[in-house]
Formats: structure tokens, sequence, C-alpha cells
């Protein structure tokens, strides 16, 4: 293979179809060179900028010695439609406690290359304007800033008494059906090839996944529900599942001023408790009536004032009755998930490699500089968390800023 720029009326293997629009995998050996070499050199590209963008793990090192050879063997699979997911590497973490299923890195490069290629270029022009969750220019820093402002404006309007409709899906991806994700996608525009990569995704996992801990991927009524935790597929079906409902409540004024949503987790803000409850009984009905397999947490579904404060993403307003000033603060357990992150990383290490464990632990690092550099906590996480022994010593101690990191503004 020539690891050269395709050609400008090069193949794309989605538009190998039949009258029906159907995708049609591939069994002519000259067009199966003709394809592959084209999503071979897509993949390829792929493939450079996840190692310019990411630290090498020890997965990623013993690819890249065969990265070409093992490139070229997953696009002729891709086109003649025997490619599958090879499995999943498990951890759990907590808060919520739950398992996270991650790709081998083989499939991660099909499946952002699927995501990037076929997918984001269909949805984000019909994205919801605050659905928060992993796209650019969103997170949860940019949310802080929408809600805190939002309250803000509504204090300004309404004053000290508006409410807060909030719910939660009870293990949401666990729960999704497959069916209607893949007809969701389907009714948004994305392709026939890109469904059946989709498709092979949900398959591939309900086939692998007997962890006793899984609560998902039941098949009931004849539907498979449940996706996993952990990789760019999963992300995107959270993301648009809900998409509709986040439109609906944004142009109906009656049950809600402003909404805002991060996976399943939704918050609307409504002038009055009235208000609030026409807002819950419109979400519920529409859930219920969706058939996405899912229900709202009935612990975490809740309509109150906002004197009682809210928590949204990690974050945790207040407002000042009297002035108006809001108040942000960070959620204790968010902290807590951030050094259980690393108490996962670290209990699978071989597994993880070198690069990989630096990288989360930078992380970590650098979330708790939001707003001051933490040093007695980055001190302590370098000595507990170390990639070898006597690293500390020799690099860190007596530092001041012992990784160099820039504190964050603080937007409160």
């Amino acid at each position: 293979m020539v690891q050269n720029e395709p050609e400008p009326d090069a193949k794309d293997i989605a538009l190998h179809t039949d009258s029906d629009g159907k995708w049609i995998p591939l069994i002519d050996p000259k067009e199966i060179d003709e394809y592959a070499e084209q999503v071979y050199l897509e993949l390829y590209e792929v493939y450079k900028e996840r190692v310019k963008a990411k630290k090498q793990t020890k997965e990623a090192y013993l690819f890249s010695r065969e990265a070409g050879m093992l490139l070229w063997k997953i696009s002729v699979l891709v086109v003649t439609g025997q490619w599958n997911v090879k499995g999943y590497f498990k951890f759990k973490v907590h808060h919520p406690e739950r398992i996270i299923n991650a790709p081998f890195y083989v499939d991660r490069i099909v499946e952002q290359w699927l995501i990037e290629k076929y997918f984001i270029p269909v949805l984000e022009g019909k994205i919801y304007k605050y659905n928060m969750a992993c796209q650019v220019d969103k997170g949860p820093d940019k949310t802080k800033e929408y809600i805190k402002s939002t309250m803000e404006e509504m204090y300004e309007a309404f004053g000290a008494d508006y409410y807060i409709f909030q719910y939660d899906c009870r293990k949401y991806f666990d729960n999704i059906c497959h069916e209607k994700a893949l007809e969701k996608f389907r009714k948004y525009g994305v392709c026939d090839f890109a469904l059946y990569l989709y498709q092979s995704i949900q398959k591939s996992y309900s086939l692998s996944d007997e962890d006793e801990d899984y609560y998902g991927n039941a098949k009931q009524d004849g539907f498979f529900y449940g996706m996993p935790k952990g990789n760019l597929p999963s992300q995107w079906t959270g993301i648009m599942l809900l998409n509709e409902l986040d439109w609906e409540i944004n142009f109906t004024p009656d049950i809600s001023v402003e909404n805002y949503r991060y996976m399943d987790d939704h918050v609307s803000f409504c002038i009055d408790k009235a208000m609030a409850r026409k807002c819950y009984h419109f979400v519920e009905n529409r859930i219920n009536k969706s058939g996405y397999g899912l229900m709202l947490h009935p612990k975490k579904t809740n309509i109150f004032p906002i004197s009682r404060g809210l928590t949204f993403c990690g974050w945790h307003f207040t407002q000042d009755r009297d002035t108006g000033i809001v108040t942000v603060t960070e959620k204790q357990d968010k902290k807590r998930e951030q050094l259980d992150k690393l108490d996962s990383i670290w209990s699978h290490f071989d597994n993880v490699g070198v690069m990989k464990a630096k990288e989360v632990r930078y992380g970590v690092v650098s979330y708790f500089s939001r707003g001051n550099k933490s040093e007695g906590l980055t001190h302590q996480i370098l000595k507990k968390y170390q990639l070898f022994d006597g690293e500390y010593d020799t690099f860190y101690k007596g530092k001041r800023n012992p990784l160099n990191i820039k504190a964050a503004k603080d937007n409160n």
C-alpha cells in the first residue's frame, strides 16, 4: 500500500448501494481493492490524528508497529461487510458506580472514522443548542457559564421564586433500545452503510458482554437493549436520542423558559410550580410513549424552588434571594470521581501503559487546579500515583507547581 492522498474522484464505500439505497457488501476482487484503498487512506488519517492528539498507550504502541498491515486488513473487512468489534477493555468507575466498556485500539479508529465521516456531518446542524455533552465548545465548564447566566436572567425577570424541573433517566445507556436508536439515526439521515457499522457495534456488545454486574443487553419483546459505555457511537446515541424532546420543550413556551441537557441529565427553568409540573408531565408522557426503553429516575427527577439550590453537571448553584448573585461550587463526589478514575487506571496499569496513565494523571491534577493550584493535593496525587519507584522524589518533591499547570480562571 502506498500512503498518499486520495484522488479527487475517490469512491465512497457508502455509495455502493442498490436501487433502494440499501448498502451492498463488496464481493468483486477489483472493487474490493479500489474501495478498500480509499477506506484505508481515511482510516490512516484518523490513526495519525489519534497519534498526535493522544499519548501512546502500550496497546497503541504495539498497534503502531504493524499499523499499515492492520489498517489494510480492517479496510477489507469493512468494505466486504465482515468487520466486527473485537471486544472491550472493562473497568469500574464510581459516582455513580458503573462499568466502562472501552473498545480496543483498532476498533476505536474505525468508530472514530465512522462518527467523524458519516454521523457528525449529518447531525451537527440538528442538535439542540443547549445539548451540552461531548461536543466541541461545550462541556461542564461551558454549562456552568450558561446555567449561571440563566439564573441571573430568571431572577431579573421573575424574582427569587422561580422553579426548577430536573430529570434523570435510570440506567440510561443500559436501557436504550437498539432498534429505536437505529431508527432515530435513520430518520436524521445517517446513511445505510454507517448504520450497518453502527448495528454491528450494537450486536457485538450484546453478544460479548456476560459480566454479572451488567444490567442491560436484555432481549425483551423481541428487542435488544443496552449500549456500551465508553465509545463514540454510544456517546452520540446518548446525545441524539432525546434531541427531539429537547427541541419540543424549547418550542413549548408554557412549560419552560429555558432548558439544558447533558446526556440524560436535564434541567428546565420554569416561572412557577405550576409550569414545572406541566413540564414534568410533558416529559414523562413523551418518554413513556417513545419506546426508547427509558424511564425517569424516581429519586433524581424533581420539582423544586430555586431557593433550594441547583446541582447540575458537577456544579452546585445557589442564588442570593436579596441580590440575585449566583455562587457556584463543585460537588464533592465529582472530586472523588476524579480520584476513583486514577484508582481504576492504576489497578489496570499493565494494560493501560505508562503514557496513558501519565496522561490521565495530568488531567486529574489539571481538574483540581481549576481556580487554584491545589498545591497540597497535587503533591499527594503525585506521591500516591507514581509511574515508577522514586519518580516523586526525583522530579516533583518540593516544587510549588510540579507539573507547571496554569490555574484556570475562576468563573464564579
